[in-house]
């Protein structure tokens, strides 16, 4: 049975998921609908502010798309630290126990075996820390990405309200 903080994780994990795909297909949708919609007899103000919304929001698409491309690499990543980390673990009771091979399975099944001594989980520490700062290297790219991403949508927001609404404001404001 899980303890409730990996069962928070995950339940964490499965509506970020959920968030960044409501995310990206609101994105589309949003820029689908607007040009689909767009209108003819608007003045240039309008008809500029209409096209930049439609890149502000193609472009925020595609970066929530390298997120989500990304977050599954990142996945990978964190689950080969996983198993480095569970032969370190190994390596180190093979070690207590005085063990100077151990077995070691590979694809196809082969059987081989691998000395144990100090070089050996030093280079595992090793690949160990290389993961870690991949995957520090990977948070700091997604987090980058889900900025460019949610302020490029604001930006493409507003400036599609800008496009849909100058023309009946400059008609009040004339008309005053």
């Amino acid at each position: 049975m899980k303890n409730n903080s990996t069962h928070s994780l995950d339940a964490s994990q499965r509506i970020q998921e959920k968030y960044d795909f409501y995310f990206l297909a609101l994105t589309f949708t949003i820029v689908g609908f607007a040009v689909q919609t767009q209108p003819n007899d608007a003045i240039i103000i309008a008809r500029i502010a209409e096209l930049m919304s439609w890149c502000l929001f193609i472009i925020s698409g595609i970066c929530g798309m390298f997120r989500i491309e990304q977050k599954y690499q990142m996945y990978f990543i964190d689950y080969s630290r996983h198993i480095k980390g569970e032969e370190i673990r190994l390596y180190k009771i093979a070690i207590i126990k005085g063990v100077s091979e151990i077995e070691y399975l590979q694809a196809p099944p082969k059987k081989s075996t691998l000395p144990v001594n100090e070089k050996v989980i030093a280079g595992l520490q090793q690949q160990m820390s290389d993961f870690n700062s991949l995957i520090e290297k990977d948070n700091l790219y997604s987090k980058a990405l889900f900025y460019t991403q949610k302020y490029l949508f604001i930006g493409g927001l507003l400036s599609i309200m800008i496009s849909r609404g100058i023309k009946s404001f400059l008609e009040i404001y004339t008309s005053l």
